[in-house]
C-alpha cells in the first residue's frame, strides 16, 4: 500500500487542504492519506489557543466521505512537540511493508532541512510538495528538490499540484469580523465553528455563552444556525 502522512494544526481545516489530498491521493495513487493533527507543533503556537482534540473532531467532520482520507490522532496521543521526523519513524514501525509519503507546502519544503533531525526526517518517507497561489511558483521548489536530493538522498517529487488560495488564518480572521466562511470549509465544520463560538470575538462569545445556557439546546443549535445563515446571507 502507498499510505501519505498530510500533516498539519488544522485550525481549522478548510476546503483547499481536501482539494490537495485529493489530487494528490488521484496522481500518486495513494491508498491512503491520513490527516495528521498536530498537537504540539515545533514551528509555532495554536491561534487562539484551540485545543487538539477540538481540532480533530472538525478534522474528522470535515473528511466524512471522502474516500481514502482519514484523521489520524497519533500525535495526539504523544507528550511533548509532534516533531514530524518522530511520527514518520512510527509509521514505518505501523506500517512496514508500505511506502510511506509526506505530503508538504512549498513553504515547508524550501526549510525542511533545518527541521528537528533532518538527515533522519527525510530518509523515513518520500516526500510530494504541493503550492498555493502565493507560494510564488515551482522554480524554487524544483530547486530545492534536487538540493535534497543531492545532500540527502531524498525522495521529493514536485507535483505542480496548486491549492485553492485559502488559509485558516482567513478563516479567523472572517469569523471573527463577522464574514462569511462556509464556501471556505465544509459544512459540518462551518456549523461545528459556530456551534462551538470558535474564533469568536470576545463580546460576542460572552453572548453566544449565555444563549447556551439560558436556551434549550435544540433552540441553541437553531440560534446559532440562523446567526451563520444571516452572516452568510
Amino acid at each position: 500500500m502507498r499510505i501519505a502522512m498530510f500533516g498539519g494544526s488544522f485550525n481549522p481545516i478548510h476546503n483547499g487542504h481536501i482539494d490537495i489530498a485529493v489530487q494528490v491521493r488521484e496522481k500518486y495513487g495513494l491508498d491512503r492519506v491520513l490527516f495528521m493533527v498536530a498537537n504540539d507543533p515545533p514551528h509555532k503556537k495554536i491561534a487562539e489557543g484551540v485545543r487538539a482534540d477540538v481540532r480533530y473532531e472538525m478534522t474528522s467532520l470535515a473528511l466524512e466521505g471522502h474516500d481514502g482520507l482519514e484523521p489520524c490522532d497519533l500525535e495526539l496521543k504523544r507528550q511533548g512537540k509532534s516533531y514530524t521526523a518522530d511520527t514518520l519513524e512510527i509509521l514505518r514501525e505501523t506500517y512496514p511493508d508500505d511506502r510511506i509519503f509526506c505530503i508538504v507546502g512549498a513553504d515547508m519544503l524550501l526549510s525542511i532541512d533545518t527541521w528537528y533531525n533532518a538527515p533522519e526526517l527525510l530518509k523515513r518517507a518520500e516526500f510530494i510538495a504541493a503550492g498555493r497561489p502565493d507560494s510564488g511558483g515551482e522554480a524554487a521548489m524544483d530547486e530545492k528538490a534536487k538540493a535534497l536530493e543531492a545532500d540527502y538522498g531524498a525522495r521529493v517529487y514536485v507535483s505542480g499540484i496548486m491549492g485553492p488560495d485559502i488559509s485558516s488564518t482567513d478563516i479567523r480572521e472572517r469569523v471573527e469580523d463577522c464574514r462569511p466562511v462556509t464556501e471556505l470549509v465544509p459544512p459540518k465544520v462551518a456549523e461545528y465553528i459556530y456551534q462551538n463560538g470558535l474564533y469568536f470575538p470576545e463580546d460576542t462569545e460572552k453572548i453566544r455563552q449565555r444563549l447556551k445556557a439560558d436556551l434549550k439546546p435544540s433552540r441553541y443549535a437553531h440560534t446559532m444556525r440562523v446567526m451563520m445563515k444571516s452572516i452568510e446571507l
